[in-house]
């Protein structure tokens, strides 16, 4: 099985095809879907944002709007949805229009419609700063099923993660993907294959 098949420009609309590329590979990458000056203006925004960035895990990450995998983690998750709106607002100030335009993507690369969850937040954008703990050593391998619900993992439905890359690292970064399925374990030890 190879793992990441590659979109080399854009985002196409979600078909049979695309997704018939899931039995053959673990992730589909997207590359340049969206321009790169569009990029840059976010990632400005971020910068701009920064008094209003959220800490997580005692200061090695932040987010620009709140993410439920971090306040999860941290047992925060009251704090999470008390200040949902807040953070959606805190979004589109600091990065006009994201959140929409990543439900555009998603809708696109699913051919179906994508519309906020109620009551949760909106997608936010994550931080390692350059240099600091989470950019030196990388994450944790995981699995993104924070989220679901127990009957949806038993189910073992699929399920989808979009991360969009707003500024890629001067040197490494990006994500890795594991062969690996979920087996109920959500940070699987490491062995020779992880």
């Amino acid at each position: 099985m190879q793992r990441v098949y590659v979109v080399e420009e854009g985002t196409p609309k979600g078909d049979a095809e695309l997704f018939d590329r899931l039995d053959e590979h673990l992730a589909i990458r997207f590359r340049r879907v969206w321009p790169i000056d569009v990029c840059d203006a976010y990632a400005r925004g971020v910068y701009e944002g920064r008094a209003a960035w959220t800490p997580n895990f005692g200061g090695i990450q932040f987010t620009l709007g709140r993410a439920w995998y971090t306040h999860l983690e941290e047992d925060r998750a009251d704090e999470y949805f008390a200040h949902a709106a807040e953070s959606d607002a805190t979004v589109e100030r600091y990065v006009p229009r994201l959140q929409s335009n990543m439900r555009n993507v998603l809708q696109r690369i699913l051919g179906a419609p994508v519309h906020p969850r109620s009551a949760w937040c909106g997608p936010g954008v994550h931080i390692f700063p350059a240099g600091e703990w989470v950019a030196r050593n990388g994450g944790e391998v995981h699995f993104d099923n924070e989220g679901l619900q127990t009957e949806q993992l038993a189910s073992r439905c699929p399920a989808f993660t979009v991360v969009l890359m707003l500024q890629p690292p001067e040197t490494g970064g990006g994500l890795r993907v594991w062969d690996r399925m979920f087996d109920g374990d959500l940070y699987p030890k490491p062995t020779p294959d992880l």
